[in-house]
């Protein structure tokens, strides 16, 4: 019986060593750098280019939050720079951490036009792509994340923090083609020993 009293105890002992030499922090990735991509309007695509787009979205193992912005213009040499790592990794460093409130820190530049943005599973990916302006209910979204008619935004989405997403982008105009400029950075857990 003592020798398991003893074995047990060092054992606890090891275990709780472990744990102090494991530490974890949070850490700010760039999952996909500032793009700038172009969708033509409606009319236009129904002749040349596209309306819609996709930005696949693999999340790393140990994902927590993941978050976007976006603006928009209708120039492609407007350079408008999102800076969302930077903006992001400025209020991680600070004490308070990253909260919800602090969302309204982030600075989006003001965008010229109004989009849509659908987070997607991959099946339903393929159905946007396909979906025409009157068949747009043909496919599923989730919420968490979804911007309806916005010309520029900043989402965190911390529901759906595992496995692949898709952006889908939409052009809401019929008349005017727009770029959108867009960054996608993560925060994950890193673990590191003493």
């Amino acid at each position: 019986m003592r020798n398991f009293i003893l074995i047990l105890l060092s054992s606890i002992f090891v275990l709780n060593l472990n744990a102090q030499n494991d530490k974890s922090c949070l850490k700010l990735k760039t999952l996909i750098k500032q793009k700038d991509i172009y969708l033509n309007c409606g009319v236009k695509s129904t002749q040349q280019g596209l309306k819609k787009s996709l930005i696949k979205i693999k999340l790393p193992e140990n994902t927590k939050t993941w978050y976007y912005s976006f603006s928009t213009s209708t120039e492609s040499n407007q350079g408008k720079k999102l800076n969302l790592k930077k903006q992001l990794s400025s209020l991680l460093a600070d004490s308070s951490g990253l909260t919800k409130a602090d969302n309204t820190k982030i600075i989006v530049p003001a965008g010229a036009d109004s989009i849509d943005i659908f987070i997607l599973d991959k099946q339903n990916s393929e159905l946007f792509l396909k979906s025409s302006g009157n068949d747009e209910g043909k496919y599923y979204f989730f919420r968490d994340g979804t911007v309806f008619n916005k010309s520029e935004a900043f989402m965190d989405i911390e529901r759906f923090a595992k496995g692949t997403f898709y952006m889908g982008l939409k052009n809401a105009s019929s008349w005017n083609g727009v770029y959108i400029h867009i960054e996608v950075v993560i925060l994950y857990e890193k673990k590191a020993k003493k």
